[in-house]
């Protein structure tokens, strides 16, 4: 093997005379093996450095950056946990805001650079400008695995979020009249008394049935988009932009003709331009039509909490949370079909009262910041539970054994409170709704602390987003990118990471 290293200036034009090199052959007998051979240039210029440089610079000025933003997160999430400083979960929010902050401004970072790269070397009508090698190489490579991992920690911590907050189906339904039932005293003779109704327990098993499968819903498709990607990649061939020869504006190749190798920054450019571009027509699709005219999700579970006379109440911090009003207008939910149509009938013609939580209101969503009255009386009521767990774990619960006598009477009590402090039955235990503040909606905290009333932030959106994937669908996008990215770095395959990316899908949910 025979390399051939020649330093040449470019001249005025840009351009520079062909490099001349002399080849010594001799006669090859044919009791010698066949000999192959191969051609191949590469163009380099003195730039790496400053491409390191550059590289390094951002670095810097991220985590400068990303320390203040974690400041301002983690002092959001002290006002909406209560907690000190120096509690390990603070110190994990404060690791995962890092993370999170590092992950997205790296991951633009490199998508910026490689697309200008691509650009100017793909475009460039005079050729003055090649791509990085060697050290600069492997830096946009490691930066690619550190955003990954980093989003990464991000989205295990948002599944770990899912998994531990606290959820209260509320059940507004009232008892529909008395029954006679047969009450057996300590005498042989039997006495009859009038006992209410029982209220159907299905209609809050429904609701949290749909909650259960709403946790995973997102706004893109990511096996419809991936699809789409590894098409455009593979079969169609813009995989062949990345090859190194500037002049290789083709996505078609054949045997005869010359193929050059691929460029890591070149591939990772194709692969942020096809998922940004794709992304972006998918999302318009879903929000402008779809979501639009075909269903919302996100909507239709309010809907529903409301047909079905159930409010939900998420706890996602201590003194923090969400809460969607589905106390019905109509009084009453579990009734037959005549009357149910009456009522949407009634509510399509505006002769009835509005399902907001204040009179004459549509608000339905609020964010929620609880005083520290409210959650003592709040662990009070779960005191019980919390002992059953904890004896659970310690003895072994018998599967299918189903909640005990002492996990119904707390529902039920739990139940009563909430449905009293909502009302505002309770004299120690006020609420304020009010609007946020600009700056508060944009840095996504409270700058008040709710001391003698809990604060019932209004929004026309839906705040519960936050803790499901629909509204964490920027952190779940850029962790499909990275991954198919890290596994093409590694393979130098789209369909490969293609297929891992997709199985990575089903596994997070």
């Amino acid at each position: 093997m025979c390399h051939v290293l020649s330093s040449v200036k470019l001249n005025s034009n840009g351009k520079i005379f062909p490099p001349f090199l002399g080849i010594k052959y001799s006669p090859l007998l044919e009791s010698e093996a066949a000999l192959s051979s191969s051609f191949s240039v590469q163009y380099t210029q003195q730039s790496s450095t400053a491409f390191i440089v550059v590289l390094s610079a951002t670095v810097g000025v991220t985590l400068i950056l990303a320390v203040v933003y974690t400041a301002f997160r983690v002092n959001g999430y002290l006002r909406r946990s209560g907690g000190f400083i120096c509690h390990p979960k603070t110190f994990l929010c404060m690791i995962t805001e890092f993370c999170s902050f590092i992950s997205t401004c790296v991951f633009i970072v490199l998508t910026v650079v490689s697309v200008l790269m691509l650009l100017l070397y793909k475009f460039q009508s005079v050729f003055i400008f090649t791509l990085p090698t060697g050290a600069s190489v492997i830096l946009f490579s490691v930066m690619i695995c550190l955003a990954f991992i980093c989003r990464a920690m991000q989205v295990i911590y948002l599944v770990w979020q899912q998994c531990t907050l606290d959820i209260f189906f509320v059940d507004w339904e009232k008892p529909n009249g008395v029954v006679m039932t047969t009450a057996l005293q300590q005498e042989p003779s039997a006495q009859l008394q009038s006992v209410p109704t029982p209220v159907s327990i299905w209609r809050v098993c429904f609701a949290a049935n749909e909650w259960n499968e709403l946790q995973t819903v997102r706004k893109l498709n990511p096996t419809l988009l991936l699809s789409i990607v590894l098409l455009l990649l593979s079969i169609v061939g813009l995989e062949h932009f990345a090859e190194v020869d500037p002049s290789s504006l083709h996505v078609t190749t054949s045997q005869d003709r010359y193929s050059a190798a691929h460029s890591i920054i070149l591939r990772f450019a194709l692969t942020s331009i096809c998922f940004l571009s794709l992304s972006a027509i998918m999302r318009l699709y879903m929000f402008g039509l779809y979501e639009r005219f075909y269903e919302h999700k996100i909507k239709q579970f309010v809907d529903l909490c409301s047909v079905a006379n159930v409010s939900v109440f998420v706890l996602s911090e201590e003194l923090f949370g969400h809460y969607i009003h589905g106390r019905s207008v109509h009084g009453r939910a579990d009734t037959d079909m005549q009357e149910m149509r009456s009522n949407l009938i009634k509510e399509q013609e505006d002769i009835c009262g509005k399902r907001g939580l204040l009179a004459d209101s549509d608000g339905q969503t609020f964010a929620v910041g609880l005083t520290k009255r409210f959650r003592a009386h709040y662990e009070a009521i779960m005191a019980p539970i919390q002992a059953e767990r904890v004896e659970g774990h310690t003895r072994g619960s018998r599967a299918g054994a189903g909640p005990s006598d002492r996990s119904i009477q707390a529902y039920k009590s739990m139940n009563h409170f909430l449905c009293a402090f909502i009302d505002r039955g309770l004299q120690d235990l006020d609420y304020l709704v009010k609007d946020k503040l600009f700056l508060e909606k944009l840095l996504e905290m409270e700058f008040y602390d709710p001391l003698d009333r809990s604060l019932f932030y209004s929004n026309t959106g839906n705040s519960f987003e936050e803790v499901l994937f629909y509204g964490n669908e920027w952190a779940l996008w850029q962790l499909d990118v990275l991954l198919f990215a890290c596994v093409d770095l590694l393979s130098n395959s789209y369909v490969l990471a293609a297929v891992i990316t997709y199985l990575s899908s089903w596994v997070h949910p």
